[in-house]
């Protein structure tokens, strides 16, 4: 109000000018005489005393007029019309000063209409493109379905490719083999064709051995016939050498008993030996010993000899132990001694038998030899004979049998060409089969190929024009954002909060309702509507509307952060379950705001930026840090400090980078926070921080502040001056932000709020107000309070470097 007063004071305010044709004839008043003129009347002070003082003249003059010379009276006449023309010519100007104002308030209104147009045809334009974008969505949607699809039938087209040449790979590779199958088979046959050739001669040549050695065999049998009665002859005297050899054989059986008695002797006499060799080794070792205790006391007996006679007995038992150990040696002496001799006379002894049997065998060998000598030529003879025959007979069979074996050979290996060549055709015929599937496969591949670049360049066409249409649709929102304030205000209907029914009728009421981008006010007492009014608003959202649909409005005005540019979001509202539309832990406006800049983030930026929160409530003279205090009703952690200090002091601040940090850091913090039913201004702000590089750190922000208004029905909101320290005091903040002062509050005791909000307006802001009004209620004068606070809010406009009203 000040500054609406200040500026009205600025503003030069022109005099209006009232000019009323009373000319007055001898007619009706009968005052006037001739030569005088009709007066004007002028609605400024100073003119209308002239001209009374101008008439009390002329009327002083008047009355003598006829006594006065002519000439004095036309001077007289032209003194008094000299004032007159000054007055006129003032009129003049007023009225030329007029006409300006009213060409440049017709310019104005020209302008505001052109300006009207133009937004006009910007929105026409913007529907159109969106229009468009949609279209072109749908059809890039519809075409990427299809290139889905293809890539399907591609995908599938691949698979079945890559499984037929799979299949081609094996056939031919089983054809291969076969190939070789029977490429290997062919020089079989033709080996064994050779073979057969070779075979063929070989039985000629075979049959006619054969032929001849029948002859031979002929020639043999009557040689064989004539040998026989030879082998009768030698089997006579084979039978007289048999009883020969009989006898020599029973001869040899008794040298060979004589042998074997001898091989006993000889052995018991070698066992002999070796019992005495033991008992030698024995007697060597028990020598050895005694030699050995024969040494132990003699070195006794030395070491005696060195003590002296200390031990007498000692040394003469070891002498009488020494002695007769050199007996029991010398005994042992002799018996090896004569143990040597036996055993040398018993080794002559078998040596003379030995050689007189071998003697006798040797003999008995030599007659059998040459009787064996004899008897094995004749046998040889005749066995050289019959195995002759039988491998002639043998080889024969032989010949026939592999005549036959390669015949069969032969039939087989042809049944086996034939079946392989039977298998060959039935590969090539289905190998042609599958080249033809692929050709079409392969066409229709290219086909689809085709399809899929005419698709593709359809959809780079379309993409290019969304990027232009995208373009054109950002300039052209410039331009309305230019063009449009930079302070909105959104209105938020509410469920009635009307309880008691039965008193309805009686009490009144206040009734709000939707009429396009209207909102009507209705006073009501009962059904019947005492008055109404109407408040224009940017946007209305009825009871059902969801916050994200709200969201979706207040998106333009976040995005202004990447702009560099600072936004404010107010709230305001009565109750305070009403903080959820912002505070919600998964649906509240900060929640979509931090989701929708992290996808954004994700998208665009190719740095790696943070957001940083900060939660705190502000209430009378106290200001609190929901992240740090516990909010417990015993222990209540406020921090109680003047505005300097207070606007100073650091907040406790969360980083939030990712989705799951929003999670885990910040919406568990606020869903565990017990600040839903506490008095008081909330504020949560958004700052960016870049991770990678520090000095790159944006300085524009968003700021939620959720503003309770006083219930003027509710005596404890009035305490301590609430409404004067809380509420009207944000009234002149606005219009403060309005006229980009800071002076008006900066000292004030109760402004902890204001100070904080200027922190947040530094840099060119965007502020949007969301009034949550019920749509029936009975607290009325609350209601218009905040209606009345919308339309101040909405005339406001806030540009960078300057700021005006208008009504």
């Amino acid at each position: 109000m000040k500054a609406n007063t200040w500026t009205k004071s600025r503003i030069p305010q022109p005099t209006l000018v009232r000019h009323h044709g009373t000319t007055k004839t001898r007619e009706s008043g009968g005052n006037l005489k001739r030569g005088e003129t009709p007066l004007t009347e002028i609605s400024n002070e100073p003119t209308i005393e002239e001209s009374k003082s101008d008439n009390a003249l002329q009327c002083s003059t008047v009355r003598g007029w006829k006594t006065v010379k002519p000439n004095i009276a036309l001077k007289a006449s032209k003194d008094k019309e000299e004032p007159f023309r000054k007055v006129k010519e003032r009129l003049e100007t007023q009225e030329s000063k007029i006409e300006q104002a009213e060409q440049t308030t017709k310019s104005y209104e020209e302008q505001q209409q052109q300006y009207q147009q133009q937004m006009d045809i910007l929105l026409k334009d913007i529907k159109y493109l969106e229009e468009q974008e949609t279209s072109t969505k749908e059809s890039i949607n519809s075409l990427e379905k299809e290139l889905i699809l293809a890539m399907r039938e591609l995908e599938t087209f691949e698979q079945n490719r890559k499984q037929k040449e799979e299949q081609l790979d094996e056939l031919k590779v089983q054809i291969s083999v076969i190939q070789g199958q029977i490429q290997v088979e062919e020089t079989k046959t033709q080996s064994i064709q050779s073979r057969i050739e070779e075979q063929r001669a070989m039985l000629s040549s075979l049959y006619e051995e054969e032929l001849s050695l029948q002859k031979q065999i002929q020639s043999e049998r009557n040689r064989n016939q004539d040998e026989l009665y030879k082998m009768e002859e030698m089997n006579t005297t084979e039978t007289n050498l048999e009883t020969e050899i009989t006898k020599m054989k029973e001869q040899k059986e008794e040298h060979a008993k004589l042998v074997l008695e001898q091989e006993n002797e000889r052995e018991e006499t070698i066992q002999q030996l070796e019992r005495l060799k033991e008992d030698f080794y024995r007697t060597e070792i028990e020598i050895h010993q005694k030699e050995e205790e024969e040494r132990a006391i003699e070195k006794e007996i030395a070491d005696l000899d060195l003590q002296g006679e200390q031990y007498p007995q000692r040394k003469n038992e070891l002498e009488q132990e020494i002695a007769h150990l050199k007996d029991n040696l010398n005994v042992v002496k002799v018996n090896i001694d004569q143990l040597k001799a036996s055993i040398s006379q018993r080794e002559n002894e078998y040596k003379a038998q030995k050689n007189a049997l071998e003697d006798l065998r040797q003999s008995s060998e030599r007659a059998l030899s040459t009787e064996k000598t004899n008897l094995a030529s004749m046998q040889s003879q005749l066995e050289q004979l019959n195995e002759k025959n039988k491998q002639i007979q043998h080889a024969i069979k032989k010949k026939q049998d592999d005549a036959e074996y390669f015949n069969s050979a032969l039939d087989q290996q042809r049944t086996l060409l034939v079946s392989l060549r039977n298998k060959m055709s039935a590969l090539e015929l289905r190998l042609d089969e599958e080249r033809n599937i692929h050709l079409i496969e392969q066409q229709k591949l290219n086909a689809l190929q085709e399809r899929m670049q005419t698709q593709q360049s359809i959809i780079d066409e379309l993409k290019e024009q969304r990027r232009n249409n995208g373009a054109i649709q950002e300039e052209l929102q410039r331009k309305v954002y230019e063009m449009r304030p930079n302070m909105q205000v959104f209105c938020k209907l509410e469920p009635n909060d009307i309880t008691d029914e039965s008193t309805a009728d009686s009490v009144q009421h206040l009734s709000l309702d939707m009429r396009n981008s209207e909102l009507v006010a209705r006073k009501m007492r009962g059904l019947e509507e005492v008055s109404s009014s109407i408040f224009p608003f940017d946007q209305i959202f009825d009871t059902d509307a969801t916050h994200d649909e709200i969201f979706r409005h207040c998106t333009a005005f976040i995005d202004q952060i990447w702009k560099t540019r600072n936004v404010c979001i107010f709230s305001y509202a009565i109750d305070t379950h009403q903080r959820q539309l912002f505070f919600d832990a998964n649906q509240g406006l900060v929640f979509l705001t931090l989701l929708h800049l992290l996808e954004t983030l994700n998208v665009t930026s190719q740095c790696k930026p943070a957001f940083v929160v900060e939660f705190f409530r502000v209430w009378e003279d106290k200001m609190e840090d929901i992240f740090h205090s516990t909010w417990d009703d015993d222990i209540k952690d406020t921090v109680q400090e003047n505005t300097r200090t207070d606007t100073t002091s650091n907040l406790t601040s969360i980083e939030i980078s990712n989705a799951k940090q929003l999670q885990e850091r910040l919406v568990t913090r606020m869903s565990s926070q017990h600040w839903k039913s506490q008095q008081g201004h909330f504020v949560f702000r958004i700052n960016i921080k870049d991770e990678a590089s520090p000095s790159f750190n944006m300085q524009s922000g968003i700021t939620f502040i959720h503003l309770q208004a006083p219930d003027i029905q509710d005596k404890k909101t009035l305490q301590y001056q609430e409404t004067e320290k809380n509420f009207v005091s944000l009234l002149h903040l606005l219009t403060q932000l309005a006229n980009r002062e800071k002076t008006g509050f900066s000292n004030s005791p109760y402004c902890i709020l204001p100070n904080k909000l200027f922190e947040c307006l530094s840099n060119n802001p965007k502020l949007l107000s969301i009034l949550q009004l019920p749509k029936s209620t009975r607290n009325i004068q609350s209601t218009l309070l905040l209606l009345n606070l919308g339309q101040k809010l909405n005339c406001c406009e806030i540009v960078q470097r300057k700021a005006a009203f208008h009504r």
